[in-house]
């Protein structure tokens, strides 16, 4: 069995998701998650499990995934010794830093796996791409007002552009410099790129810093900010949003990469990302890189 933790935003949720899944599928043994304690710590930011809105098989495994009361101890032991220690048999795996794609978690002969960790690479899910996207598929109904958004976008006739623009401000008393920000030039090379290939774009702007966007952004390209939502599916109406768009420019943001790659793939789908990922075999091999501007 593949076991792991969910723990953060949408973003990583999916990545954790994804590679376990893929690892399931690989070694064809069955998946579990801990699907409570990630976020009943959670304490900063309350952030839930949101991969029960969409296809994701979510299976639970009291023990194996240390879903227990007063599992911090024994998994802090297990963790050190590099065993599960109420199930031995599991090999559990810590995410090495500086954090990349670990070939090694394929090439296990035991295949009893506790996972902890980010796991942010296309690398870890490449060969079962098809499986993924069908467990990312929507299962609950997207409102009137979100799907009239789509229509109204549709219906202009221009190619959409998605515009992921992720400035971390709702982290405070922390070191900015830690999340490597993408800058002012970062954008407009980016928007450049894409309106010297398709005349007719319309970026399409996701951000929680529409201040920012509204004064950074260049002239002479035509944007649209998405309309605020404040229901419980509003971060998967917009992600659904953002795989209605034909191309993408993203930041260094997990939930920004997963709307890009969960685009209809074109031969000529377009994805501009930066260099300053936590990962750094975060960004897909098709997809285009631009250096980012050190802001420190």
């Amino acid at each position: 069995m593949i076991a792991a933790t969910l723990f953060g935003g949408l973003g990583n949720q999916m990545f954790i998701y994804a590679t376990v899944k893929a690892l399931s599928l690989h070694y064809q043994v069955p998946m579990a998650f801990n699907l409570n304690h990630g976020f009943a710590n959670d304490y900063k930011y309350h952030r839930k499990l949101e991969l029960c809105k969409f296809n994701c098989q979510l299976p639970t495994a009291k023990w194996i995934t240390f879903d227990y009361r007063g599992e911090l101890n024994i998994k802090r032991i297990s963790r050190r010794i590099g065993r599960n220690l109420l199930c031995p048999n599991y090999q559990f795996v810590i995410e090495e830093e500086p954090f990349h794609y670990e070939k090694r978690l394929f090439e296990f002969t035991n295949k009893n796996i506790f996972l902890e960790g980010y796991w942010q690479s296309p690398y870890y899910f490449e060969n079962y791409s098809k499986d993924i996207r069908a467990d990312f598929q929507l299962k609950v109904p997207l409102s009137k007002e979100v799907l009239e958004e789509i229509y109204a976008l549709k219906a202009t006739g221009k190619t959409l552009v998605m515009l992921g623009i992720r400035r971390y401000q709702e982290v405070e008393g922390r070191d900015i410099c830690t999340y490597q920000l993408c800058d002012e030039e970062y954008y407009t090379k980016a928007i450049t790129y894409i309106q010297e290939r398709i005349p007719n774009a319309l970026f399409v702007v996701f951000t929680q810093d529409k201040e920012w966007a509204t004064t950074h952004l260049p002239k002479g390209a035509e944007f649209y900010f998405v309309k605020d939502k404040q229901d419980e599916y509003a971060t998967v109406a917009d992600m659904f949003l953002m795989t209605q768009c034909t191309h993408a420019i993203i930041s260094n943001s997990t939930f920004y990469w997963w709307g890009a790659w969960l685009q209809c793939t074109t031969k000529n789908h377009i994805v501009i990302a930066p260099d300053s990922f936590i990962n750094s075999d975060c960004v897909c091999k098709e997809w285009i890189i631009l250096k980012r501007n050190s802001l420190c």
